[in-house]
């Protein structure tokens, strides 16, 4: 048999072999992919309803739109028939477009629109997409209220010192506020400018951090120019609306304004310091008054202009004094300027008396002194010459015990010119002062501790109309005080008469009197200071 004949064979075997092969392959591919297919229909149709068309695209069912809180919000809703394929979704308002936080829920989605004006209409739409195309409602629009924010109210306007110039406290009122919190309160405070009546939020502003459940809100102003004057208003932003005030004008004070020293006149030992602070915020100072070298001595009230007056007494003759006003305010305590004065000198008449207008001259020294602020010599009651020793047992009228043996009747009891130390030694109608003549210059005059040339004592100052300034000195030594004979006697309870009247003048001390009248014994060694009969 021929060799190409067998090599026929052998191949055509072989390649009927291959295409059986061929096919079971080709068969098995086909069940495969048979399966497949089945297997993807079944899984995307796994999550679908049997009323819902598996592969129907998602439309808007409806768009609906209701109240908020208050008129400024609105809450829009959209429903959808199916979220297949849904991408995107949202809310088309005026210009923004607003994606709800909440996704899709049930097939509705929301969006809360906030701070909608008053009495204003907005266009809005809804739209779905999967990506690449959109889909839109048709257009809606939604109203707010025609409604009008209640305008706040300027309460009051202080003008505070700070540690430095330029404060003013700001006290406004909401009115209404259980409404006004109801419908979105975004903000409120005072504006305020010195150049615009009806200043606003577009020039220089400030807002309250803190409002009061009754409405009340304050503000402290800072950085404001001293001694300039500003117009300002209340506002309150309630939702997108703007409600002002009515302005008010308010001077700011400069660090000079806060509290102001006034001159005073002062007289020899007495002087009538004042001050004076701003009227406007005058009600707010916790104190004011003076300071007097340190010491701060309070006002006792203040006038409707804001004045205050502090008076000092006790100074001395020709001495220079400053002061200054002071007010504290706010735990802050300020100062005005410093004043200072001097006192008059003590004047010494040419004579040997002052008139004071009492019934009387006083003489202006002491019985043997040689200067106003000497103290003189001492005498027993009823002796004509001063000595150093004083007791019963040489006292010229008793017996040697405090039996007297002069001016001891009921009819007998003020000194007469022969036993009048004043009358032996200067003449000429001078005299001891009874012990009336005392009271009234206690009365009648007024008494300021001082010194003149260094020596303490008083500087007694006539009260009478028409003799105010007319004043003369009792020195006190450097003793508690000294004490000065009248020329009455004192009966005592039992008309012993051992006693007589005497005036007692005292170094001021706290609580202390500084003088009275009193009675001692007859026989003691005290001063004299004359007087002189009116002729």
């Amino acid at each position: 048999m021929p060799m190409f004949s067998l090599m026929g064979k052998e191949y055509k075997g072989r390649f009927t072999e291959i295409c059986k092969f061929a096919d079971r392959i080709i068969l098995c591919m086909n069940r495969f992919l048979t399966l497949s297919t089945a297997l993807i229909l079944a899984l995307s149709c796994a999550d679908r309803s049997p009323s819902e068309a598996p592969l129907a695209a998602p439309v808007i069912v409806s768009i609906t739109g209701s109240r908020g809180a208050d008129y400024s919000e609105a809450i829009i809703s959209c429903e959808v028939s199916s979220t297949l394929g849904l991408i995107e979704f949202g809310i088309i308002w005026g210009k923004d477009e607003i994606v709800p936080e909440g996704g899709i829920v049930n097939k509705v989605f929301t969006a809360r629109i906030s701070g909608l004006e008053f009495s204003k209409t907005y266009p809005f739409r809804a739209f779905i997409g999967n990506g690449r195309t959109r889909v839109y409602s048709e257009t809606e629009t939604w109203s707010t209220e025609d409604e009008t924010p209640p305008a706040p109210a300027i309460m009051k306007v202080v003008a505070l010192p700070g540690s430095y110039a330029g404060h003013v406290r700001v006290s406004c009122r909401i009115p209404a506020l259980d409404q006004v919190v109801q419908r979105s309160l975004l903000r409120c405070g005072v504006c305020y400018s010195t150049n615009r009546e009806d200043p606003t939020l577009e020039g220089f502003s400030l807002k309250a951090e803190e409002i009061s459940p009754e409405g009340d809100f304050l503000l402290e102003v800072k950085g404001l120019t001293p001694s300039a004057t500003y117009w300002m208003r209340p506002f309150a932003e309630i939702g997108k609306v703007v409600a002002y005030g009515q302005p008010v004008t308010v001077r700011v004070p400069s660090e000079m304004d806060i509290v102001m020293t006034e001159e005073c006149e002062p007289s020899q030992t007495h002087v009538l310091m004042h001050g004076r602070v701003s009227p406007d915020w005058a009600p707010s100072l916790s104190a004011y008054g003076i300071d007097w070298d340190g010491h701060l001595i309070p006002a006792a009230g203040m006038d409707a202009d804001g004045c205050f007056s502090v008076e000092r007494s006790g100074l001395n003759p020709g001495k220079t004094y400053s002061y200054r006003a002071y007010a504290t305010l706010e735990g802050m305590l300020y100062y005005g300027d410093k004043v200072s004065f001097t006192t008059p000198d003590l004047v010494i008449p040419e004579t040997e008396y002052v008139d004071l207008g009492l019934g009387v001259l006083w003489g202006i020294k002491n019985l043997g002194a040689s200067a106003l602020y000497a103290l003189g010599d001492k005498y027993a009651w009823g002796e004509t010459t001063p000595k150093n020793s004083f007791s019963w047992s040489n006292y010229l009228w008793c017996d040697g015990t405090n039996r007297v043996t002069k001016y001891n009747t009921p009819d007998q009891l003020v000194l007469l010119p022969e036993d009048d130390a004043a009358t032996e030694a200067l003449h000429d109608g001078w005299r001891i002062p009874t012990v009336e003549e005392w009271r009234e210059l206690m009365t009648k005059c007024r008494w300021d501790y001082g010194e003149v040339s260094n020596h303490p004592g008083y500087v007694v100052t006539s009260l009478e109309e028409g003799f105010e300034g007319q004043s003369f000195f009792i020195p006190v030594g450097n003793s508690a005080g000294v004490d000065f004979w009248s020329s009455s006697v004192y009966p005592g309870r039992n008309e012993s008469f051992e006693n007589a009247w005497i005036f007692e003048l005292f170094v001021p001390i706290s609580g202390g009197d500084t003088s009275r009248i009193n009675w001692g014994a007859r026989c003691y060694g005290l001063r004299i200071r004359p007087v002189r009969e009116r002729e």
